[in-house]
């Protein structure tokens, strides 16, 4: 089998000998007619390649999604726990504050 130029159109030509006669076949035929099926195949696999990425980016997104949420909700709670957190330290330094105040003016008064 080897390639062509026959009539100005590429082709691609086998041949073989015919036991008896001692023939030779030979068979012509346009690359664009032999290699068709190979180009339409190219397209479709290229075409179920781009979707299988994009399927696979969609599941992975969703997946990252799942796994992050509960996290935001976390980090959240978390920020809403130290912010309690401070205005608890400011409450009691508050309190501290206002005990020393009440030592100092009961000692005024014991004196």
């Amino acid at each position: 089998m080897f390639r062509a130029d026959i009539n100005g159109v590429s082709s691609v030509v086998s041949y073989a000998t015919v036991p008896g006669p001692e023939w030779i076949m030979v068979l012509a035929v346009p690359e664009s007619v032999v290699y068709a099926e190979m180009s339409t195949m190219k397209i479709a696999f290229a075409v179920v390649t781009l979707l299988g990425i994009l399927l696979t980016l969609v599941i992975s997104r969703l997946f990252a999604n799942r796994i992050t949420e509960p996290l935001g909700v976390l980090q959240q709670h978390a920020e809403e726990q130290s912010a309690s957190a401070e205005e608890i330290a400011t409450a009691s330094k508050s309190l501290a504050t206002l005990a020393e105040q009440l030592q100092a003016e009961t000692k005024k008064f014991k004196l």
